[in-house]
């Protein structure tokens, strides 16, 4: 059993780096800095509003998930070096994989799986980036909720699964959950206009409205990729592979897509960026700043810590218990986005708290419930088949 400190560090660490990458973010696309467009001799203040280039950043710290994954390998190595215990890179559960004599052993999926998963987590970052310009942080947190109901929609179809009836409800409550949720970000810039800002320009309900189906289909993307995840890697090789490395690898070819696709694609797109949809000289000038540029480093940082953390909390504890911190850490980046208004001058950043935010409290209430039933049927699921099946 886990002591109280192998359970206490983790789930701090993934709560502190889950809400600073979060908030983070949503403070730079509210921070106005200093900006000179090619060819022009004055500079102008504008938002640091770059969806795309927070793709690639996303994907440095993955890929650095990569570097981290070796390092612990090669200190289990060591450990079991001193100790004379034999070394092995695969999971518990490698008799399973390799059977009794070890003569059945799986190799693991080629590189071409994690490209293609990549391209998943490319296009639903890149979407649920665009949408977090015009939806508060906490809003945004909330949404990404809605992965349980995608995740259990996409295994109904891509792996044939038959949901329990405890499942489909906690299904129900998450959907009620997101419509509080998106309801109250819409009424709030409806009637209270004044305290919709990004960066000090008013937002629309429109562009609110906008802003939530696009963290949804980014939400959607990340689902199906979770289930590609599972089917791909049964169907192509068969053996295991450890969560850092998997994610190390789709941070490599989410990188790779990133800096050499994407990026020089919305560059030359027409927008409003300096006459592109994202403008890359504008993005390289503004980066040099040192709040910018200080933000984005430790940004990158707290993405690799919260993934190494989630994936020893659910070697620790749960699936279940992972899904209920992430919970706390929605609540905890809400707190800091009001700490946030209220703190600093002007309100440029975070959100306030007014009458659309008990809506908001019933949504986080219903999504926390739908999440822990969900995941309780899942598990107790799990736990009934037997190990045969389970190959």
């Amino acid at each position: 059993m886990a002591s109280l400190m192998q359970i206490l560090v983790p789930s701090v660490g993934m709560l502190v780096s889950g809400t600073f990458s979060a908030v983070g973010q949503k403070a730079l696309y509210d921070y106005n800095g200093t900006s000179i467009c090619p060819g022009d001799n004055f500079k102008h203040f504008t938002p640091f509003t770059k969806p795309y280039f927070f793709t690639l950043i996303m994907f440095i710290g993955e890929a650095l998930c990569l570097v981290w994954y070796h390092l612990d390998q090669a200190y289990t190595k060591y450990q079991n070096k001193r100790s004379g215990r034999a070394y092995t890179t695969l999971t518990e559960d490698a008799p399973m994989i390799n059977g009794a004599e070890g003569n059945n052993r799986k190799s693991k999926p080629p590189l071409w799986v994690f490209a293609l998963l990549a391209t998943f987590d490319l296009s639903g970052t890149a979407i649920g980036g665009v949408g977090l310009q015009w939806v508060d942080a906490s809003v945004n947190q909330m949404l990404r909720g809605s992965g349980v109901v995608f995740t259990a929609f996409a295994s109904i179809i891509l792996l044939q699964r038959r949901l329990r009836l405890k499942q489909w409800g906690g299904i129900v409550i998450v959907c009620l959950g997101l419509v509080a949720v998106g309801l109250s970000g819409y009424l709030r810039e409806k009637f209270d206009p004044s305290e919709a800002s990004s960066g000090g320009v008013t937002i629309s309900p429109a562009k609110v409205l906008l802003g939530i189906a696009l963290v949804l289909a980014g939400t959607a993307l990340n689902a199906v990729q979770g289930v590609l995840e599972e089917k791909l890697m049964k169907a192509v090789g068969g053996a295991e592979v450890h969560p850092l490395e998997l994610v190390g690898w789709e941070g490599i070819f989410g990188l790779i897509f990133s800096a050499y696709i994407m990026l020089p694609i919305v560059h030359f797109l027409p927008g409003p960026n300096c006459g592109s949809t994202e403008n890359l000289f504008d993005t390289l000038y503004m980066v040099r700043q040192p709040f910018v540029f200080v933000l984005i480093f430790v940004f990158i940082i707290a993405l690799m810590i919260m993934n190494y953390l989630s994936q020893q909390i659910s070697k620790v504890l749960s699936a279940v218990h992972r899904q209920l911190i992430s919970s706390i850490r929605t609540l905890l980046v809400w707190a800091v986005e009001i700490f946030l208004y209220y703190a600093v001058h002007q309100h440029i950043y975070g959100e306030a708290v007014d009458l659309w935010s008990l809506i908001q409290v019933g949504g986080f209430a219903c999504l926390v419930a739908g999440t822990f039933v969900y995941g309780r049927a899942k598990e107790a699921e799990q736990q009934m088949i037997p190990v045969e099946q389970k190959e």
